[in-house]
């Protein structure tokens, strides 16, 4: 069976605000899941329309007869009319989030096609202004109606100026953190459980952002068999942190507003 990822990240938007960071998001994804070397594919969607996003995930179901895990990330803007939840395009309106976004319930219905053994949500997305968490508190409402095994990931966040993070990150907060946490641990498997219970923890006195989990299933589906496989991921981002910080340093020190990797940091 073939594991597949689908990475989706829009940045320019025909009538939304522009959301920089998604690009960098896509990329620390991308190379999280290759580092895991357990992904045969991992697709990536950039500023994509409507109809291409959904061709997009379509094309990538049926190139596969069997799909162990079947992995789905999205960071952008999200949209919440009613009951429903809209990922959106970058052609997105609000007048017609069905044509111009993709629902949560036509992305199940996709994804449900595949019949993968596990499929895997991680959800960065940013609706500005209005809680994402509706008012019996689930987002993304789901059930394992038609999967086999469903776990999800979502970041629930309730203002745009949270997408920037600490200085040194030009990530979303949600999406840094979950990198973070999934290369904590050093050795043996690294069970999805086991970032789902460190993400909890990293918001659990956050009173502005709620992150919301469902795990339907055994509990021991892994995110990599073995951690040692992210040794050198590990390794690449210390150096990057430790340049960084002494690139932040300079800054103080010259009074300068310091650019990294393309991202601007205000102190």
């Amino acid at each position: 069976m073939a594991n597949v990822a689908i990475l989706i990240g829009n940045t320019q938007y025909k009538a939304l605000p522009a959301l920089d960071c998604c690009e960098e998001d896509v990329n620390a994804i991308k190379e999280l899941l290759d580092a895991t070397k357990k992904f045969d594919g991992v697709d990536v969607v950039m500023n994509a329309e409507s109809a291409t996003l959904k061709d997009n995930i379509r094309a990538l179901v049926d190139n596969h007869d069997s799909i162990g895990e079947l992995f789905f990330y999205f960071t952008g803007h999200g949209f919440q009319r009613e009951d429903e939840f809209f990922f959106c395009a970058t052609d997105f309106n609000a007048k017609r989030p069905h044509e111009t976004g993709l629902s949560n319930t036509e992305l199940h219905t996709l994804l449900k096609s595949a019949n993968a053994e596990l499929v895997t949500k991680v959800v960065d997305a940013c609706y500005a202004g209005v809680l994402l968490v509706k008012g019996d508190g689930s987002f993304l409402p789901t059930n394992r109606n038609g999967f086999k095994h469903l776990i999800q990931i979502a970041a629930s966040q309730d203002s745009q100026n949270l997408l920037t993070g600490d200085p040194l990150s030009i990530f979303t907060i949600f999406t840094e953190k979950f990198r973070i946490t999934a290369l904590r641990k050093l050795d043996g498997p690294i069970y999805y459980s086991d970032i789902v219970s460190v993400l909890r923890d990293e918001f659990l006195d956050n009173n502005i952002q709620t992150p919301h989990f469902v795990l339907q299933g055994t509990g021991r589906e892994e995110f990599v068999e073995n951690a040692k496989r992210l040794d050198g991921l590990r390794a690449k981002l210390t150096v990057i942190q430790s340049d960084a910080v002494v690139v932040q340093n300079a800054g103080f020190i010259t009074g300068q507003t310091i650019h990294v990797n393309g991202g601007a940091h205000y102190y």
